[in-house]
């Protein structure tokens, strides 16, 4: 269901806003958008506001009335002309049937004085063999449609579906900015989260309510065992089982990144990661960005359509830090 709200409701958004508004008043919108960027600016809500606007039967300034027929309808979950097509509940994957489903409803007539909307959100999770299915849809619309389709890794979505596209890409907020909207939203400890969520600060908010300190703090003191030999590289995959594996992920490359930078320009390091970070300084920094480009080879492979072996995934990645600790402990004692 679409809620009722009018404005796309981060302020990191309203230059994106007010082009696309500009571009309707104008008669420029394509029929097709790809709205992308990084997780954690809200893209799914600003995809969303925009099918509100493109609905909406009486736009004030910019915004969705709220009050009109069309929004009603929208926000009830029962608008005629619109289709919202996202992985189904439980799934990886958006599915060729779903697919097949909205062509259905593209070739049909629109019941308003209006154009008839696709929301396609998590666009990448399309198969090869939904995307197909979309392709001639999204190249030749039937009447008046336009698709909106968000992803926060535009980069996996077929290119045959990207180039019919006309991409938009929300950036991220400046650190100073980004900072200010959360403390003024009351939550200065997700400040200390910012840059690890790569300057998302809806990502920050959700880890700074999500025990994600105490998490990292269990990971580094793991992490130092492991290099000490009180725990083997499978007890310890065994101990990360039942974890979010893409914030696993994303806390070991803060890691990495967190010794590198100390090993670049001797930057202050948390206190709780200095014994750890002392084992790791004493690597060749090579030997850091290459676990780190693993990482996020992982993360891709995550993020993906494969269904991958957790288990298998959790060893391999307990492996690779016995090993690089390994060699992070013999370099200190040369």
């Amino acid at each position: 269901m679409i809620t009722q709200t009018a404005m796309p409701p981060y302020p990191w958004q309203k230059k994106l806003w007010q082009g696309f508004c500009q571009n309707i008043a104008a008669g420029r919108l394509p029929h097709a958008l790809l709205l992308g960027g990084v997780d954690g600016l809200g893209l799914e809500e600003l995809g969303q506001s925009m099918a509100r606007y493109l609905l909406c039967q009486n736009t004030l300034d910019d915004v969705a009335c709220g009050r009109c027929r069309g929004c009603e309808l929208l926000h009830a979950g029962s608008h005629p002309d619109f289709f919202q097509l996202k992985p189904e509940d439980g799934a990886r994957q958006i599915k060729v049937d779903q697919v097949r489903d909205c062509v259905d409803f593209v070739a049909k007539t629109a019941h308003f004085d209006g154009p008839k909307l696709v929301l396609v959100e998590q666009a990448e999770a399309m198969n090869i063999n939904a995307a197909n299915a979309l392709l001639k849809s999204l190249e030749e619309p039937a009447g008046r449609c336009v698709f909106i389709l968000v992803s926060a890794r535009s980069n996996a979505i077929l290119p045959t579906i990207r180039s019919r596209c006309q991409c938009l890409n929300l950036a991220l907020p400046s650190e100073s900015s980004a900072r200010a909207w959360l403390e003024e939203h009351g939550s200065a400890k997700a400040c200390q989260f910012l840059r690890q969520a790569g300057g998302a600060p809806l990502k920050a908010l959700a880890w700074a309510g999500a025990g994600m300190a105490e998490q990292q703090l269990a990971l580094w003191q793991q992490l130092l065992e492991l290099s000490q030999a009180r725990l083997g590289a499978i007890a310890l995959a065994g101990k990360w089982q039942g974890q979010d594996v893409s914030e696993l992920i994303q806390m070991q490359q803060f890691l990495i990144e967190s010794v590198i930078r100390q090993q670049l320009a001797a930057e202050h390091i948390p206190a709780d990661l200095a014994s750890l970070a002392a084992v790791l300084c004493s690597l060749e920094q090579g030997y850091l960005f290459r676990l780190h480009d693993k990482l996020g080879r992982r993360l891709q492979q995550l993020h993906g359509a494969a269904n991958l072996n957790e288990q298998l995934q959790l060893e391999e990645m307990a492996m690779d830090w016995f090993s690089l600790l390994q060699l992070a402990r013999r370099a200190q004692r040369r």
